[in-house]
């Protein structure tokens, strides 16, 4: 029988059989771990362990996020960086090409202009052309003007404007001299030395020449400082010496009245203001026909004085009147204007077949005091209107009308006064400079009666001043008058309503009634107009005579 192997040892080594397979085995390499034996391994570890290392591993990848996002935003910042210099370096150019072609620009242009002006002097013919300041340009080369603007333009030529300035010497609707204080002087060559300033507030005046009211004066003294002095006037109703004077150019206004108070304490001093005259308009009524001062057929014998320009005598609605002149203007080389006095004298004394005054029986004292003032219209000073009044007081009148308007005059208003104390009214014109004008002289004086102009229909013309130095309305719009060369006109203004106060003071006044009550009756009989009582646009209210 056979037996197995292991038992031909025996059974006394089976035990060391075991024992040599166990050494053999355990001297073997161990296979490397597969991905399983990993993950058993893995969770065979201490779980503290994992999950520092999982906080490592999560920190790590914190921060290579944080690295990569600042990499991307220094890489952004470069490149804009880049951008921003690529642009700056753009303009640059940019700014130094504009420089280039300026000044080749400006070379082209200088070179341009040189030959604008050698061409102009060529072309430039002293007999039919005058500089921009001139009034003159030959026909032919205004023709060539119209039919090549294109050519005008690149000769220099100015392009007509739209709204061109109005000439010099334009007047308004009411006929006031349109004086622009910013034109400054009248001009260094009018006749006489006459010249035309204006003070802060606008007012004008003849540069240099005062107006002096005096008891007693040195004229010796004015001379000694420097003072020419031009006329002289003993005023025995006023109990004055008037004196115009010059003081030397350059001279302060606070020096010359210091100066001139100094040889002549006590007098009114003042500028020689100047005035104009104020009127205009289409077709209208007779005086007559808007207002009656006296029953029809009489005749007043009323002594009124007129200051205002010359009137034309020979005109036929003023050939009967009885009329007498004095001329007050201080320049004798001006000429003087006859138009609006005309005007004024006619609505109180004329008398044609066609046309009737107020009270053609009256006796007027025209005093010329207007002058013609080249460019700058017709005007007065305030040294030949106190001149007038003195000759009005002297021949006794009983109303004097002023158609006239102009600045605050000191020597001016103690005339008036003077007059006023006398027992004569003056009567003027508010004035055509609008509702919101300041107060014009000598209307806005105390002493003197103050009248607006309103239409047929009782409306206020919208040009008249407004204030509480208006007294009365009277007629003013559409008022037909006489006019200089023997014609009729029609115009509207506040000097053509001051003859019908005028014309109606002085027939109370001739009828024995006292200046004063003359003044209070007119008051009461005046048509309330505008808001009840007096008020600044109507005065007392529309002019009527008493019953």
């Amino acid at each position: 029988m056979t037996e197995h192997p292991w038992l031909l040892f025996g059974r006394a080594s089976k035990p060391l059989l075991i024992g040599a397979a166990a050494l053999l085995l355990f001297s073997l390499p161990l296979p490397a771990p597969d991905p399983l034996r990993e993950t058993a391994y893995a969770l065979s570890l201490d779980p503290e362990d994992e999950d520092d290392e999982q906080e490592e591993d999560e920190e790590e990848e914190e921060e290579e996020e944080e690295e990569e996002e600042e990499e991307e935003e220094t890489e952004e910042e470069e490149e804009e960086e880049a951008e921003e210099d690529e642009e700056e370096a753009e303009a640059d150019e940019e700014a130094e090409e504009e420089e280039d072609e300026a000044e080749a620009w400006d070379e082209e242009g200088e070179e341009g202009e040189e030959d604008e002006e050698a061409d102009s002097e060529a072309e430039e013919d002293p007999e039919d052309w005058e500089d921009p300041d001139g009034e003159e340009v030959s026909e032919e080369e205004g023709g060539d003007a119209e039919e090549n603007e294109d050519e005008g333009e690149r000769d220099g030529a100015p392009e007509p404007e739209d709204d061109a300035p109005e000439p010099e010497g334009a007047t308004d609707a009411a006929g006031a001299p349109d004086i622009d204080p910013d034109d400054g002087l009248d001009g260094a060559d009018d006749f006489d030395g006459f010249e035309i300033g204006f003070e802060e507030d606008g007012d004008p005046f003849v540069v240099n020449e005062w107006v002096i009211l005096a008891a007693d004066i040195s004229l010796s003294g004015l001379d000694q400082a420097g003072f020419d002095v031009s006329d002289v006037e003993t005023l025995d109703q006023l109990g004055r010496v008037l004196v115009r004077a010059s003081s030397p150019d350059g001279m302060e206004r606070s020096a010359a009245q210091s100066i001139i108070l100094g040889v002549a304490p006590g007098a009114v001093v003042e500028h020689n203001h100047i005035y104009g005259a104020d009127n205009a308009a289409p077709f209208g009524w007779r005086p007559t026909d808007l207002m009656r001062v006296t029953p029809a057929g009489a005749s007043g014998t009323a002594r009124i004085g007129v200051v205002d320009t010359a009137v034309d005598l020979n005109h036929p609605s003023l050939r009967a009147a009885s009329i007498q002149t004095q001329d007050f203007v201080s320049y004798a080389a001006r000429a003087r204007p006859f138009g609006h006095g005309t005007s004024v004298v006619s609505i109180l004394v004329g008398q044609d077949e066609a046309f009737s005054g107020l009270i053609p029986g009256a006796e007027i004292f025209a005093a010329s005091v207007f002058f013609d003032a080249d460019q700058s219209g017709d005007m007065a000073t305030a040294f030949g209107l106190v001149q007038a009044v003195d000759w009005m007081m002297q021949n006794e009148v009983q109303v004097i009308n002023f158609s006239l308007t102009g600045p605050e005059n000191s020597v001016l208003r103690e005339a008036l006064a003077t007059a006023h104390a006398q027992g004569i009214h003056a009567v003027a014109a508010i004035g055509n400079d609008g509702p919101v004008a300041p107060p014009l002289f000598p209307a806005a004086y105390d002493d003197v009666i103050g009248v607006t102009a309103v239409s047929r229909r009782k409306q206020i013309y919208r040009l008249a001043g407004h204030g509480e130095h208006v007294d009365f309305a009277a007629p003013g719009v559409f008022v037909t008058h006489a006019d200089a060369g023997g014609l009729y006109a029609t115009s509207s203004g506040t000097s053509l309503a001051a003859p019908f106060v005028t014309a109606a003071l002085a027939i109370l006044m001739d009828a024995d009634t006292a200046p004063e009550d003359a003044l209070i009756q007119l008051r009461a009989s005046a048509e309330d107009l505008g808001e009840a009582g007096f008020d600044p646009i109507f005065g007392h209210g529309l002019i009527q005579m008493p019953e």
